[in-house]
Order: structure tokens, then sequence, then C-alpha cells
């Protein structure tokens, strides 16, 4: 799988000038701008370098199951710290 490649490096930012504002955006922290950018590289770019790359970002930019998984975990412990608490 090809990582996405930052900007400068020569590989996929000479030929797509999006992909470079979509790693300058996510450097600089306009996540949602990186996102949208990304998407619309991924479903417009013609060569699979570029794509690659594009996914690359989406895949960085996604949500961690790990910490989506604890927070659910955390809120349920809470509610049962908080039903056993009241309830007495």
């Amino acid at each position: 799988m090809a990582e996405a490649s930052p900007p400068g490096s020569g590989a996929a930012s000479s030929e797509a000038p999006e992909l470079t504002a979509a790693h300058r955006a996510f450097e600089r922290g306009d996540f949602f701008e990186a996102r949208r950018l990304a998407a619309e590289l991924k479903r417009a770019a013609k060569d699979e370098a570029t794509r690659a790359a594009a996914d690359g970002i989406l895949k960085r930019l996604s949500f961690d199951p790990v910490i989506v998984g604890l927070t659910v975990a955390c809120l349920i412990f809470f509610g049962v710290t908080l039903l056993l608490t009241l309830g007495r």
C-alpha cells in the first residue's frame, strides 16, 4: 500500500497540486479541508498513485476504532456507576 508522500517530495505532489494542498491543509490542522480535498482528489484522480496518496490522507483522518470503543466503554461504566449510586 502506498503511503501519502509529504509535500515537496516530488512523488505525487508534482503531478497533483490538489494533493499538495491537501497535505498543507493537514499540516496546518485544517482537517475538514484536508478531508474534503483528499476525497475530491480520490474521486477524480486518473492515476493509481495519486488515488493511493489521497487514500492515505483519508486513512490518517479517519476515526480510530480503539478510541471509539474506549469512549463507549467509559460511557457504559459511567452509566452503571450512576445507576448503582443513585439507586441506593
